[in-house]
């Protein structure tokens, strides 16, 4: 097994934030349930909320196998879609940096020039 490109790393790191905020609304719509099946209220901002994030993580999840997989559309998407991690300093900042970086820097290094995929030579 080779190494990964940058963009490869980078749908890696997408795929997982994308599984933690799955986690993170499913955790999230079990205590809304308990607090709705306890207190008998209807806590509607919350549940938006956690519906919120269940759209959420699908779509992360959805870009970053699509930034595996070296589509166009996806580059654009993904770093429209990490730029609100830069926020979130120290952890948000390093990984929302770490992806945009891989995005831009690492899409040009993939061998792929002009719509033509360049066969990597693997005895090197």
């Amino acid at each position: 097994m080779g190494r990964l490109m940058q963009y490869e790393k980078a749908g890696h790191v997408s795929c997982f934030l994308g599984w933690i905020y799955f986690v993170f609304s499913a955790v999230l719509t079990v205590f809304i349930t308990m607090t709705v099946l306890t207190e008998n209220t209807m806590p509607y901002l919350a549940i938006v909320l956690s519906l919120v994030f269940v759209v959420f993580s699908i779509v992360w999840l959805v870009i970053g196998q699509a930034i595996k997989k070296h589509k166009e559309w996806s580059r654009i998407t993904g770093i429209i879609i990490n730029m609100p991690l830069l926020i979130g300093f120290p952890v948000g900042t390093l990984i929302g940096g770490y992806i945009i970086w891989c995005l831009v820097k690492g899409w040009r290094n993939s061998g792929d020039i002009i719509g033509i995929k360049i066969q990597q030579n693997k005895y090197l």
